[in-house]
């Protein structure tokens, strides 16, 4: 299915066949709003990139185009999600020294960087599951990201924001609607595609570093 297949939908349910309120890019926008939403909801725009770690380099910058992680793997081994407080207390036992280095056993996230502990100590390959960033629809050409079961239901989202714009809110709250009845179903059609608990998520609180003097 084609931008151009949805965008002429959306404009038989608006009842504008060409751009006159409503211009093609505004539509446009609109659906790739959409995607964004189904992505980053359903996870269905999954990928996965790869990276090699540097020697005594901790810091690297996210993969283009990630939404965000599901998983990282570091030489085959999975790694563990935490935050700066975790990360923080582990270092504090190097204060005024060098980091420790090693196979990495965690991971963490802040702005544009993804950081290791400990410092990785050779250069490993780290396999990075994630969800990519939906293209931008700028035109009929663009192609969609997320899977083709789920790219009709653009359609609901960008005539909600259309009738939206008309002040038509009774037709808008219609969509809006079937659109999220549509966006429930399919975080439902994707879970069950790929297995309940496919990516188990560690959260922060699940680790509780410690020093020789008993957990901090």
């Amino acid at each position: 299915m084609s931008p151009q297949t949805v965008l002429s939908s959306i404009r038989d349910e608006i009842v504008e066949s060409t751009a006159a309120f409503w211009t093609d890019a505004e539509i446009y926008r609109h659906m790739w709003h959409a995607e964004y939403i189904l992505a980053d909801a359903t996870n269905c725009t999954e990928a996965t990139t790869a990276i090699t770690t540097v020697t005594n380099q901790s810091d690297y910058t996210t993969p283009a185009n990630v939404l965000h992680y599901l998983r990282v793997e570091y030489n085959n081994a999975t790694l563990k999600r935490i935050g700066k407080p975790e990360r923080d207390a582990m270092e504090f036992r190097t204060y005024g020294g060098t980091f420790s280095a090693g196979n990495p056993e965690f991971y963490l996230q802040f702005g544009d960087l993804i950081t290791f502990h400990p410092v990785p100590n050779a250069a490993k390959t780290v396999n990075i599951d994630h969800v990519k960033r939906p293209a931008e629809i700028t035109t009929a050409s663009t192609q969609f990201t997320v899977p083709e079961q789920f790219q009709f239901y653009v359609k609901d989202y960008a005539v909600y924001r259309c009738l939206s714009k008309d002040g038509d809110n009774v037709r808008s709250d219609r969509y809006l609607n079937l659109w999220n009845d549509n966006l429930k179903k399919s975080k439902q059609e994707w879970a069950d595609r790929n297995g309940t608990g496919r990516y188990q998520v560690v959260k922060s609180e699940d680790f509780f570093p410690s020093t020789d003097l008993g957990p901090i």
